[in-house]
């Protein structure tokens, strides 16, 4: 078991818990902002802007903490740098074609990077369940 790759792997992972705990300071407190001004129409359409907005603030955050994990890659000489984001994606989201691996001397690397992600992606969807449940709440549509 190589130290370096677990140390450089739970840095990353913290480094994206950080930005995900951002992020979701940053959706709550703009739909906490939202609802100060009140919604006239309790709509369905309101719904699917409240949670298309949120999924799609998520999906840009994913994007960004696999950019983070594409840098580590390309640092420790994990991946080319061509190909270091489509890697970083493939373990992040546990995809993994396996058309791609990190070099021998880190493919540790992966299953930190997955496990990351699967965390992520974990926390999304609760927080997305959250949103819309707040939501139809809010709204009064049931």
């Amino acid at each position: 078991m190589q130290l370096g790759e677990i140390v450089f792997g739970l840095l990353v992972s913290a480094i994206t818990i950080a930005m995900q705990a951002v992020l979701t300071l940053a959706l709550v407190r703009a739909l906490q902002r939202r609802a100060l001004h009140r919604v006239k129409e309790h709509s369905l359409p309101t719904l699917l802007a409240v949670m298309c907005g949120a999924g799609a603030a998520l999906t840009l955050g994913h994007f960004l903490q696999a950019m983070v994990w594409a840098v580590l890659y390309i640092m420790v000489g994990a991946a080319p740098a061509h190909n270091a984001f489509y890697l970083a994606l493939q373990n992040f989201t546990t995809l993994g074609y396996g058309d791609m691996v990190p070099s021998p001397e880190w493919r540790l690397l992966g299953p930190i990077t997955a496990a990351n992600g699967v965390l992520m992606f974990g926390w999304s969807t609760a927080l997305l369940y959250a949103v819309l449940n707040r939501a139809v709440q809010a709204l009064r549509l049931f």
